[in-house]
């Protein structure tokens, strides 16, 4: 035999390729029982080769083939559940001291009666702007009626008169006007009194009954709201 069973193994296993399924130890121990029944001490090295390389290819299909049934067979592998989110544990907070709880509750406490300090003084200042506001309304509307009307009559408006309602003015004069021309009280200089000095009859008049027409004109007013007249 002029040839070694390495140089035999080197030859079958370059045939095969590198990606062939059989392994060097089944080539091995099936040489050892090929070699004496296909080679003799003058068979060249591809003259055996060309003999038993049919048996390796065979061998190797077949090791392929099992090996892709087997492949079918399996079924693939369960994924892994995704492993749930780890979140680092919350640090816990220490509880605060004896010192620092009286301290906190002394804050809070004047926290509070600063703001209790703070609305009184707010609702105080617009309680005074309210009052400035209705006095200097009142002022000027009754300085204005006072130049067009008799005394007696914007004194009798202006009883229970609200001077800080919307369009106050235009309503005193327009009651003024109304309660002038409902007793025939003439217009004057404010006074009440004519020219001469001497006081008209309806001045005379609303004197003596001022708290007659009072009434009579807070009941007209209230019979005007029962019927929905504004």
């Amino acid at each position: 035999m002029k040839f070694t069973n390495e140089q035999i193994l080197e030859s079958i296993k370059t045939t095969l390729g590198e990606e062939r399924q059989i392994s060097d130890r089944t080539i091995s121990e099936s040489l050892a029982t090929m070699v004496p029944s296909f080679a003799d001490d003058e068979t060249e090295l591809a003259a055996f080769i060309e003999k038993v390389m049919p048996i390796f290819k065979s061998m190797d299909g077949n090791i392929r083939h099992n090996v892709s049934e087997k492949y079918k067979q399996t079924p693939p592998p369960t994924p892994a559940p995704p492993k749930p989110e780890e979140k680092p544990p919350k640090p816990e907070e220490a509880p605060p001291k004896p010192a620092e709880n009286e301290l906190l509750a002394k804050i809070l406490e004047g926290q509070k009666q600063l703001n209790t300090l703070l609305e009184k003084q707010a609702s105080e200042i617009k309680e005074m702007k309210d009052k400035e506001q209705l006095t200097q309304s009142k002022t000027t509307i009754i300085t204005k009626a006072n130049g067009i009307y008799t005394k007696e009559v914007v004194d009798t408006v202006e009883e229970g008169f609200d001077f800080m309602s919307d369009k106050a003015e235009d309503k005193f004069l327009e009651k003024c006007k109304g309660l002038a021309t409902r007793f025939g009280a003439p217009i004057k200089d404010g006074s009440g009194n004519d020219p001469n000095g001497a006081k008209t009859p309806i001045a005379q008049w609303a004197e003596k009954n001022a708290k007659k027409v009072i009434d009579e004109q807070k009941e007209e007013e209230r019979i005007r709201k029962e019927m929905g007249i504004v």
